[in-house]
């Protein structure tokens, strides 16, 4: 008997850093679809980025001009210039992956790359944030509810979930210590919850 491989839906972030503080920025979600069937997060903060869509003739580099493309979508045009080549020059860049199992028994694969670069976003809305405070937008967490004209507040899917854990894995790349040793630290305290 054969057996099958598992394949998954790819999402690709960016934890931008912002160098002369070391905050994590995150964007306010401003639509009401989700991969998840039957759920919105329109107004939930997240990270930079969403799903890899497939190419008619993917190339090598596909994911890093997939993240490109969402970055400029989501928080400017042309915001990093020099397009996907932007990502490449770093090298290797450090990625922290999580792996999903979904209801229907499929699996997603997301990956956040923490990059500290200058940044100043200007297309929708974001917020810059330290470990302290990341914690308390996951703790925040509503889902939103567009029949009952709830919108959706705090960090995405809520404390110790996936994008809590990219995004505290993001801030353990900053340049502020203080942030660095919380984010290590409450990592420390979800995985144990595993």
């Amino acid at each position: 008997m054969e057996e099958k491989k598992v394949s998954a839906n790819l999402g690709i972030y960016l934890g931008i850093l912002n160098p002369a503080v070391g905050s994590l920025c995150l964007t306010r979600r401003d639509v009401e679809h989700s991969i998840t069937s039957g759920k919105s997060y329109k107004g939930c903060y997240e990270l930079t980025g969403g799903a890899v869509l497939k190419a008619k003739n993917p190339s090598y580099d596909h994911p890093y001009k997939e993240l490109v493309r969402l970055i400029e979508k989501k928080i400017g045009p042309k915001i990093l210039s020099g397009g996907p080549k932007t990502l490449s020059v770093f090298g290797l860049l450090p990625s922290y992956m999580m792996l999903l199992k979904k209801t229907d028994g499929t699996y997603d694969l997301a990956t956040v790359i923490p990059l500290e670069i200058p940044l100043h976003p200007w297309v929708g809305e974001q917020r810059w944030v330290s470990t302290a405070e990341l914690n308390k937008l996951a703790r925040e967490f509503v889902e939103a509810d567009p029949k009952k004209e709830i919108e959706g507040k705090g960090l995405l899917s809520g404390y110790g979930k996936r994008m809590h854990c990219m995004s505290l894995a993001a801030l353990t790349f900053s340049s502020n210590r203080n942030n660095v040793r919380l984010a290590k630290k409450t990592l420390a305290k979800i995985q144990k919850s595993w």
